[in-house]
Order: C-alpha cells, then structure tokens, then sequence
C-alpha cells in the first residue's frame, strides 16, 4: 500500500516537474526567437519556431506570440502565403487585435487592417411576454347571443443560436419555452354568464433568417422572417358559469390536451435593436407570430362528453395570433478571419 501512494507522490511530481520544464523551455523559445528576429536573422526565427507552433508546448498567449512572430519573419521573407496563413491564426487568438495600438512595424499593420474579423456563431439566451388575440374561424357555441374572444398574456423563455452568413445576414434557430392563455366569454348562455379559460404550455422552434443594419459601432436594427412549429405539451380548460339572476356559480375543469392539435406550423415577422458590449450583444425584438392551423382537432373535437353536455360547452375553431417582446444576450463563440 505505502509503495502503491509513493509511486503516485512520484508520478504527480514527475507530472509537475515536466510541465514546469515545458513552460520554461516555451518560454525560452520564444527569447531565442525574438532575439534572432531583432538581429535580422528571419531564416533562423522560422527554423526555430515553425516546426514547435503547433504543438502542445505553448499555452494560447504564448501560442499567439509565436504567429505574430511567424507572420513577420514571413512577411518580410516574402512569404505571402505563410504570411497570410499565420496572420489569420493570431487574429483568431485575439480576435480585437486590431482595435488598439500596437508597437508593430507600418506595413505589418497595413496587411493587419486588411482582414475582416467577425463572428461567425452566436449563442444566446432570451426571455420575455406574449399577448394574444385568437381568431375566430368557425363557432360551435351552441348559443346565439353574444360572445368575444379576449387578449391574453403570457410568457416565454429559452435560448438560441445563430449563424452569420455575411456580417450583415444570418440564420438562426430558436427553441422558447412558453405559456399562453385563451379567454372565451358568452354572455347570455339561457340566462347565464359563461368564460371558459385555457391554459395552454408549449415548446416553439424556430428557424429565422435576419438581416442586420449597423447604425453605428454600438448600435444594430434588424428585421427578419421565419417559419417554425409549435408543440403543445400541456392544455387545460376551466369553465365559470355564473346565474344571471341568482348569486350562483358553477365552476368545472377539465384536460383538454387530447382534443387539441398538438403540433402547429407557424409563421413569425421580427423586428429588433442590438447593442455592442465588451462580452456580447444585448438585445431587445417584437415578433409577430401567426399560428397556421387551429388549436382543435376536428376529429376529436367531441371526445369529452361529459364535460360538453355538463357546461353546455364546445370548443370553436380558432387560430392564435400575436406579438411576443423579448430581451436577449448573445456571446459570440467562434470567429471567421477573412481577407477583404
């Protein structure tokens, strides 16, 4: 047992010791290299550095010393393919490399300024509020009297990702989370005052193609249009009778996920400003979001008997409709390097 834990103190501190010895020795290569480079000696600095650069034994900022070193010994052998190639590998490093001063040489900089450095991926999260006004397709109330669908409220939150295509258009895909409500009033059913309420839960996935306008470095508007499916995962309907001449109510619940259409295709229209951070994008949209089918399933609409001749009580055929507002934040995670 003592041999088994002092030959794995020996391993960690053999472990230790060589990763000690690697950062001397990176940092060591990266001295050597910066010293044949000041003495004009650039056959030598390649030599030296070429063959080590992608290995494991530099850490990232060590890593993006030895491009930028790389990429002026091949500049000014004139090397413009390896300069390239190792100009758009330190950019990818230090993706704001070109926002501030620097101690390079003119021309360094000139070839610097002419790559476009961008996000390619985003990734997000969001959160916000609904409101909805359903549309009326077909009534199946079995009363004449007057009845009205109210706006609701509700609620959604989930995350995104979002691919550039160019700096100014993208494609994304959202997957929300979200709450909603249908409010149905009658208001003389034989003498009684009916509401019936859903509440409705569902996953949205979308799929979005946007197209950005920069006003300035912070400030971003955008519009885009996408197509997307709704999928129910929970609906239940409350019903509240309430005697127009007595102070009696009447009040029934009942699952109504079975009797409803549980995926629905949707279309949406978005409008959105963003603002630049140090670590990402913060963002506010309005999204217009039209649902293409009806919340019942035809065949299915009198399933619930009891519940139907009980409250006097069958679903009409309605399309959901409305604007959704959410905040989000977005970090970028993977840069394209581009020359222009």
């Amino acid at each position: 047992m003592k041999m088994k834990i002092k030959s794995s103190i020996f391993t960690v501190l053999m472990f230790l010791n060589s990763a000690v010895f690697s950062q001397i020795d990176a940092k060591d290569l990266l001295f050597r290299s910066n010293k044949l480079y000041n003495q004009g000696k650039i056959e030598e600095v390649i030599k030296l550095l070429e063959p080590t650069v992608h290995g494991k034994m530099l850490n990232s900022e060590q890593t993006f010393d030895a491009y930028r070193i790389l990429a002026l010994s091949f500049m000014y052998s004139l090397n413009t393919e390896k300069t390239d190639y190792y100009m758009k590998e330190m950019l990818k490093l230090r993706v704001d490399y070109q926002k501030y001063p620097n101690i390079d040489p003119t021309e360094f900089t000139k070839l610097i300024n002419k790559y476009e450095v961008r996000p390619q991926i985003y990734a997000g999260i969001c959160f916000g509020g609904s409101s909805f006004l359903p549309h009326l397709m077909k009534s199946y109330s079995v009363y004449t009297s007057d009845q009205s669908y109210e706006r609701t409220s509700g609620y959604q939150y989930g995350g995104f990702f979002e691919y550039r295509l160019k700096s100014n258009l993208s494609l994304g895909s959202d997957l929300l989370i979200n709450g909603s409500a249908i409010d149905h009033k009658i208001n003389n059913a034989n003498g009684w005052y009916q509401e019936y309420k859903e509440i409705r839960k569902s996953a949205l996935l979308t799929v979005v193609g946007t197209k950005y306008r920069k006003l300035n470095d912070v400030v971003n508007v955008y519009c885009g249009v996408g197509l997307g499916m709704n999928v129910l995962t929970s609906s239940r309907g409350n019903i509240i009778l309430t005697s127009n001449q007595t102070d009696l109510i009447l009040q029934s619940t009942t699952n109504t996920i079975l009797e409803r259409n549980k995926i629905s295709p949707v279309g949406l229209v978005r409008l959105g400003v963003d603002f630049e951070t140090n670590r990402g994008k913060i963002g506010i949209d309005l999204t217009y979001i039209d649902y293409l089918n009806t919340t019942v399933n035809s065949e299915k609409r009198y399933n619930n008997t009891d519940f139907i001749f009980t409250n006097q009580y069958v679903s009409d055929d309605i399309k959901l409709r409305g604007l959704m507002v959410n905040l989000s934040y977005k970090v970028p995670i993977k840069w394209v390097v581009k020359s222009l």
